[in-house]
């Protein structure tokens, strides 16, 4: 006989045995998604890789293990969002959101720096504005305000990217204008006076009030230091 006739019961055998029920199915199911993931690790093919971490992640919601899910989509939300794929990206963060929304915080975690707060504040940003539809960004933001209303009312926010802001300056006397959005002004003499207008546009759906607007002055020197300190 045939080596692959041998194997022929215990294949059968083997399938029997995972069509018995949906939790055999599933279990088997998750062991080939392992060993197909060990496969693509192996020849580094990174997009295949995060297309069954997503799987996996989606069997971890759909069995209520919301941790081991939100583990696995947290660093994948971030390979999506710089590697600017936008649809998988959006669709990632609704489901770290899901399930963040669920999970209790962690107790050094910053209420509104938490990775749920930035999940919520990136899908209501700019860059994912086409990818969602006005019903999910009227939910969405119905989770930022409940999140932000929990929130003491002079708690700092890392990041707002669903609020953006815009400096114009000049024109100076020697007529320099700046149409830099950050407002970098390249001559102007000491003690002169310089027009500024700020306009803050909002990607929510919906209205918000904003209570106040700062502006800050730094001299170019200060922009290189900082500008140094990132990565």
């Amino acid at each position: 006989a045939s080596p692959a006739r041998d194997r022929g019961p215990v294949c059968e055998s083997w399938l029997r045995a995972t069509l018995s029920s949906p939790p055999a199915f599933q279990t088997q199911y998750c062991c080939v998604l392992t060993a197909i993931l060990a496969h693509h690790r192996t020849f580094g093919r990174r997009r295949q890789i995060s297309l069954v971490l997503f799987e996996l992640a989606e069997i971890g919601i759909e069995t209520g293990r919301l941790d081991m899910a939100a583990d696995i989509l947290q660093p994948l939300a971030r390979y999506y969002g710089r590697d600017r794929w936008g649809p998988l990206h959006y669709l990632c963060l609704v489901r770290l959101a899901y399930c963040l929304r669920h999970l209790p915080p962690l107790e050094d975690e910053p209420a509104a720096g938490s990775p749920h707060y930035h999940a919520l504040a990136t899908l209501l940003g700019p860059d994912l504005k086409p990818h969602r539809r006005e019903h999910e960004a009227l939910l969405l933001q119905d989770d930022l305000e409940r999140r932000l209303r929990a929130l003491p009312a002079d708690s700092p926010l890392s990041g707002r990217p669903f609020l953006q802001a815009e400096v114009h300056l000049g024109p100076t006397a020697d007529g320099v204008l700046s149409s830099d959005r950050r407002g970098t002004l390249h001559a102007a003499r000491v003690g002169e006076k310089v027009p500024l207008r700020l306009t803050v546009r909002s990607h929510l759906p919906r209205s918000v009030a904003v209570t106040s607007v700062g502006a800050i002055l730094a001299s170019p020197a200060d922009e290189g230091a900082r500008d140094a300190e990132e990565p």
